[in-house]
């Protein structure tokens, strides 16, 4: 296929591994809950002595899986900000760093019997799924050729859904979901961020960063050269940045400016009503809490897994 080339793919499957990341670890806290709850109140137990009540289970359950949340929501809202000061491929370095150090951690809560340990984990892991919701598709966005950007966008949302999709078969009772291997489950969170950071020193930086933000032309003709191959294809789509620099003539705005903006407000309102719609439509809750709600329902917890 034309403007295709291995470092182009390679690159791809860099970056959506971040997406991939993010959905996983979005799917994997579900299967296993039970072994988790009762892990929580052996841990609670030997820490402090104090026999847990089933509502004071679920309340550190629940404070365990909104972590991830809470994380998710910080590292989304200074993403942006990174990724502009660090540069986009720097940006991603830095999340994997931190979502293999979530990922040890989670990993590493059953051997040092601490359910705070677990909490912190997934604190960190939110956190960088927080940042790959937001460096990635930018760096993908920035390193597609024009006529594959809306394809190889729509790569991040398969990425989410196959992490999720795989986290739900190996929490089944039979494979990881279980009170042998749950931990096994979560440590398996570690080995997205290694295998992206191995790949990453491979990748290119984003040619569009480089060339208009950092106003480096020669390199962004360089990491430009490594994705396409082509010296034409190059030279035209450096035109095409030289014009898109010229053309940014608007100030910076402020969220504030941006809620004024009549140019805006039906961009930002269509924006505002997609997101509450998926929020609202409880799949979130379906994510994390499935198998309670067949459990509660009257089915057996195996085949509520499954179902």
């Amino acid at each position: 296929m034309k403007n295709v080339t291995g470092t182009l793919v390679l690159s791809i499957f860099g970056a959506i591994l971040g997406m991939f990341y993010f959905g996983y670890n979005t799917g994997v806290i579900n299967a296993p809950e039970d072994s988790i709850k009762q892990f929580i109140i052996d841990t609670h137990k030997s820490h402090y002595n104090v026999t847990l009540t089933n509502d004071g289970r679920d309340a550190i359950y629940t404070l365990i899986v909104s972590m991830f949340v809470v994380g998710g929501m910080v590292g989304a809202m200074i993403g942006g900000t990174i990724a502009d000061k660090l540069g986009r491929k720097r940006g991603l370095i830095l999340s994997q760093v931190m979502g293999l150090l979530g990922g040890i951690i989670t990993a590493i809560s059953k051997p040092l019997f601490s359910w705070e340990v677990l909490l912190v984990g997934r604190l960190l892991v939110g956190f960088t799924a927080g940042l790959n919701t937001v460096v990635a598709p930018l760096y993908l966005s920035e390193i597609a050729p024009v006529n594959l950007r809306g394809g190889i966008g729509v790569l991040n949302q398969l990425a989410v859904t196959s992490g999720i999709f795989l986290s739900q078969i190996l929490g089944l009772s039979e494979i990881l979901g279980n009170e042998a291997g749950w931990a096994w489950l979560l440590a398996i969170t570690a080995f997205p961020p290694a295998l992206q950071l191995i790949l990453l020193m491979f990748c290119p930086r984003s040619p569009r960063y480089v060339y208009i933000s950092l106003e480096q032309e020669d390199e962004a003709r360089t990491e430009l050269y490594k994705l396409r191959k082509d010296d034409d294809v190059v030279n035209s789509e450096i035109r095409e940045m030289f014009e898109e620099k010229q053309a940014e003539k608007e100030p910076d705005m402020n969220l504030w400016d941006i809620i004024k903006s009549s140019k805006l407000r039906v961009a930002l309102t269509i924006g505002i009503v997609m997101h509450l719609s998926q929020q609202l439509s409880g799949i979130v809750a379906i994510f994390y809490y499935v198998v309670t709600f067949f459990t509660d329902a009257g089915i057996e917890t195996n085949q509520a897994k499954v179902s």
